[in-house]
Parts: structure tokens; sequence; C-alpha cells
């Protein structure tokens, strides 16, 4: 082979190693790069890898709100997030808080997260899992609600019900109807 050919070849190899290499390092789940389209509209900008801190009246860090993509639609309002990771802290534990799919609407600057709503509570003692399909979060994400089909999963049992509100501040869930709940006491 001349040296011509092995010199292309070699370049050759070379480009196709770093496509390769360039089509790897890309994230499994990284939000394609296209604009979102709305009712028909598409987005007016974008963003990627958003946090949002807020912080209480002494300083700490009250709540942090994640999202790998978020798309914003002005004249209606909304951005979209995509795989919002939303974490509150009080003082008595963390809730942290995952979904598939989230709006923030801008006028009364409240969150709706759908697709595989996950809410963990995470105080020293008590964990609890919460799961639903869509869930409100106010706007100072200490409060959350929904009219959906809802799961609670802790140490010593499991409750389903319909429709729940939660107060992270306080620590408190209220289940709201066709409440059925299995309790094991702890050995």
């Amino acid at each position: 082979m001349s040296l011509k050919n092995r010199v292309i070849l070699i370049l050759a190899f070379v480009l196709i190693g770093i496509a390769l290499l360039r089509y790897d390092l890309r994230e499994p789940d990284q939000p394609v790069l296209s604009l979102e389209v709305l009712d028909g509209e598409k987005a007016d900008s974008y963003a990627t890898d958003i946090t949002t801190d807020r912080f209480d009246q002494n300083g700490q860090l009250a709540s942090s709100v994640f999202s790998p993509r978020v798309d914003h639609f002005q004249s209606k309002g909304v951005s979209l997030l995509q795989m919002p990771d939303i974490r509150t802290w009080s003082k008595d534990g963390e809730w942290h808080t995952t979904a598939k799919n989230g709006r923030y609407y801008d006028a009364d600057e409240h969150i709706e997260l759908e697709n595989n709503v996950v809410i963990d509570r995470q105080p020293p003692q008590n964990p609890i899992t919460m799961a639903t399909e869509w869930l409100r979060i106010d706007s100072h994400l200490e409060q959350a609600s929904t009219d959906r089909p809802v799961v609670i999963t802790a140490p010593d049992g499991i409750a389903e019900a319909t429709g729940m509100t939660a107060d992270w501040a306080s620590n408190r869930v209220t289940l709201l109807s066709q409440v059925r709940a299995t309790y094991e006491k702890a050995r």
C-alpha cells in the first residue's frame, strides 16, 4: 500500500473515531435542541441546564429547580420544562420532586408537573415516596396538590387515594378521597 493510501486511510479512521466519540458523549436522556411547539406556536426562546434557587429571609437555600431544557412561550406566558428536578428544604427535612415534563406559568408563578411525578420526603425519620401523574406546586414551592390518583409508600405501609395536598413547610400530607391503606407494624 502506498504512503498516500495509508495517510488517507488513517485520516478516514481518525474522522470516523471523532464522529463516534462525539456521538457517544451525548447523554442518552439529553433533550433534542430544536424549539418546542405548543398549540402550533414555536417557542420564543430556550435555555439548557437551568437552575433557579430561592432563599428564605435568613439567606438559607429554601428551594431549587433544575431542568436540562426550558422552552419559553412569551405570548402564552408559559415555559415548558423537560425532566424538572425540584428540591425544597424545611426544618424537618427535604422534599425532592421529579417528573418527565413540567410547565411554569408566569401569571401566578406556579408549576404543573406531569408524567411520572415522584415526590420523596427525606427527613431523618420516616421517609415516604408519593407517585402520581400530575401535580401542581405553588409559587413558593411550599404546597402541592393533585386531583389524580396517588400512591404513597413508607417503610410501614402503602396508601392509595384520589387527590392529595401536601404542605412541605409543615410536612403534612392530606389524602382527599377514596383512600385505601395497608399498615404493617415495624418489627
